[in-house]
């Protein structure tokens, strides 16, 4: 209902992973596309992935609307060529594709989800059926080859530090956007590209060569501008600056490594590569700062945010989630008396002024609000955060209406681990559903701007806690 707040909430029902409905609308993609039942007509759905809705005119796949008859519209098993089979079937690739027929005759239904970021359905028909069986052949020919796959490919089969570098290098090269707009969501892919820094960096140790030192630049140039999601690579580059005797680049990779609180830095000291330029003056003024707020090094900084800023992507909210995601989870947030106080004592206020007017209002709309559903909203990292932030005063105080509202729904379905957090039993979190629907009443009342209050306390209506407890 959070995703669907349009649905009527006495008739809605989840249908599947892709559906739900009401009792006048079908909701696709989580609510993207609303349908009326009225005007689908009679329809259907069948179960595959991505599932299909079948209206009398037209059928959808996806949340994609298709030059398709659907009352006539029928699955024709059986039917595809066996290279087509063989290549839906292969685990390595992602690829949705059916016989099918309608009042029009036999087409082919089509969506390549390895697309690299187009995965509309496709319909072919007539005459070019068949040479599109036989583009299909020749793409996921070339989609084999190891250097060609959208994601990484096994090292396990290779003991030999040179085998593997060269491997990830041709692959790291050839075709590299797309295979990042396909992993840029992807946690391992960073992983990769810092362990790929890290080989190329000990095979220069090891031979002393240096093209491994130009592998390793070639790579962080494309992706400079996302390694604040795994700060290490920072560090890792001005590693390889360094022993290419680029003084710059290495400085400046070593501020952003800092900038992005990367862990290594603790040991910039001892760094061999950096041994050279120890006396050099940024790097000594670097080692100051990083020693004088490493207590506080874990906090959110203006540069984290003005990054991911830099990268967010408009057409893709998927991927914009992840990167917020990223932020909530690797870094301590400061409120508002805290930045106020930094301002007021430090030599550097004007940063301390952008950092609050830009971290507020981010922990104030996502902080707890957003990218916690595959953990769910009792899970113990999201009630430790909770713990955490609870007094914070830049809290959106929806974030306790959502929290009444799970323990509200647990207190009626046994959620046996939560009472570490929440006391005994159902009395145990029926009070503190009530103690935070109280605290909420509260904030409420703090907040001077009357179209804020008005505004949270309708977004609060839509929590059954506080629809059932709070409303008259």
């Amino acid at each position: 209902m959070e995703l669907i707040p349009v649905a009527d909430r006495k008739s809605f029902r989840v249908i599947g992973e892709e559906l739900a409905e009401d009792a006048d609308h079908l909701f696709l993609r989580r609510g993207a596309l609303s349908l009326s039942k009225q005007e689908l007509g009679e329809y259907r759905i069948i179960e595959t992935s991505p599932t299909i809705l079948v209206g009398e005119t037209r059928i959808w796949v996806g949340g994609h609307a298709l030059d398709v008859h659907g009352a006539s519209f029928e699955i024709k098993p059986g039917g595809l060529p066996e290279a087509v089979v063989r290549i839906a079937q292969d685990g390595n690739f992602s690829l949705f594709i059916l016989l099918g027929t309608d009042r029009d005759g036999e087409f082919v239904l089509f969506r390549d989800d390895a697309s690299y970021g187009d995965a509309t359905p496709q319909v072919i028909r007539g005459e070019a059926i068949a040479p599109f069986y036989e583009h299909l052949e020749q793409v996921f020919e070339q989609r084999r080859r190891p250097e060609n796959k959208r994601f990484p490919p096994d090292l396990s089969r290779l003991s030999d530090d040179k085998a593997r570098q060269a491997l990830l290098t041709a692959w790291f090269e050839n075709a590299f956007a797309e295979k990042f707009a396909y992993n840029r969501s992807n946690d391992g892919f960073y992983a990769l590209v810092d362990g790929y820094l890290r080989l190329c960096l000990s095979l220069y140790a090891e031979t002393g060569d240096a093209s491994y030192l130009e592998a390793a630049r070639a790579l962080y140039a494309r992706l400079e501008a996302y390694g604040w999601l795994l700060p290490s690579i920072h560090y890792h580059a001005a590693r390889v600056f360094a022993l290419r005797e680029d003084v710059e680049p290495m400085l400046e990779a070593l501020y952003r490594a800092y900038q992005y609180r990367a862990p290594n830095l603790a040991g910039m000291s001892e760094e061999e590569a950096f041994a050279p330029f120890r006396d050099h003056p940024r790097l000594l003024a670097l080692r100051e700062r990083y020693q004088r707020e490493e207590a506080r090094y874990r906090y959110i900084t203006l540069e984290v945010l003005e990054a991911y800023e830099a990268v967010a992507a408009a057409d893709d909210e998927a991927f914009n989630r992840y990167l917020r995601q990223k932020i909530m989870d690797g870094y301590v947030f400061y409120d508002a008396p805290q930045l106020a106080e930094q301002e007021a004592v430090s030599e550097q206020a004007d940063y301390w002024r952008a950092l609050a007017e830009k971290s507020i209002p981010f922990f104030r709309n996502y902080m707890l609000l957003e990218g916690l559903e595959a953990l769910g909203p009792l899970d113990k990292r999201v009630l430790e955060r909770f713990q955490s932030y609870r007094d914070y005063r830049i809290l959106s105080p929806l974030v306790y209406v959502k929290l009444a509202d799970e323990l509200f729904k647990s207190a009626h379905h046994w959620t046996p681990w939560s009472e570490k957090f929440f006391g005994q039993g159902q009395q145990g979190r029926m009070q503190e559903c009530m103690a935070l629907l109280e605290v909420f009443r509260q904030r409420l009342e703090q907040i001077d701007d009357a179209g804020e209050r008005q505004r949270l306390a309708a977004a609060a209506e839509g929590y059954e806690a506080y629809s059932f407890i709070c409303s008259p």
